[in-house]
């Protein structure tokens, strides 16, 4: 039906919008994560068995810090958008395509 179509087409939208989001946080991930150091075969950080617990959390922490980090710019990203797209002034210009009977 022709409701149906332009449900999905809106649902779409948001998909697309995502995605755009995501990926418009890319490269702050990717230069977050450049920016953390971690050992390498090139430059080790040496440590006993009792150690590595410890070390792996130490290591761990500001990878896990920097994915929060992000994840909340993306979250607030897509929920602005979702405001946006779901506002009743939107949602009335998609009603508006066809008649109320059509909604039924």
């Amino acid at each position: 039906s022709c409701p149906y179509q332009v449900t999905y087409a809106h649902e779409y939208r948001h998909v697309r919008h995502f995605l755009k989001i995501f990926r418009s946080h890319r490269a702050t991930m990717i230069k977050k994560a450049q920016s953390i150091p971690l050992p390498t075969a090139q430059a080790p950080h040496y440590i006993t068995p009792a150690q590595s617990t410890a070390a792996q959390k130490q290591i761990a922490a500001p990878v896990v810090k920097a994915i929060r980090d992000v994840k909340k710019q993306i979250k607030a990203d897509m929920n602005a958008d979702r405001s946006s797209m779901d506002s009743p002034s939107s949602y009335a210009k998609e009603y508006a395509q066809f008649p109320k009977s059509a909604w039924k």
